[in-house]
């Protein structure tokens, strides 16, 4: 972090993600800039922050010792509001994780 200024993250959401094989995931997505403005509501890039699946006895033994393992991504976006994205661009994308647990689609820089 240059000179101490945290990230900013306008418009956040948060998709749980049940699986069929009884996987259970968290996808957080945020606008992501170091910049801050005031009344900045988005910024061209998208961060995509995805859980390991949290349904499994090593998940709870990991999150009361070190916490819980996360991949992430961070894409270039043209879209101004995240729910149309989400929609849009990840709809699908989650639909296949849910169903295959590939998340291959979720992670790629859509």
């Amino acid at each position: 972090m240059e000179h101490q200024v945290p990230p900013c993250f306008p418009q956040s959401k948060f998709v749980l993600v049940l699986g069929f094989g009884g996987q259970v995931r968290v996808m957080w997505t945020a606008f992501i800039t170091d910049e801050p403005k005031p009344n900045l509501t988005s910024t061209p890039f998208i961060l995509k922050v995805v859980s390991d699946d949290l349904n499994t006895e090593k998940a709870l033994k990991d999150a009361e010792k070190q916490g819980v393992k996360m991949d992430y991504v961070a894409v270039h976006a043209k879209e101004t509001d995240l729910e149309a994205y989400l929609k849009a661009k990840q709809g699908a994308a989650l639909s296949r994780a849910a169903v295959e647990n590939c998340w291959d689609d979720v992670l790629s820089s859509v």
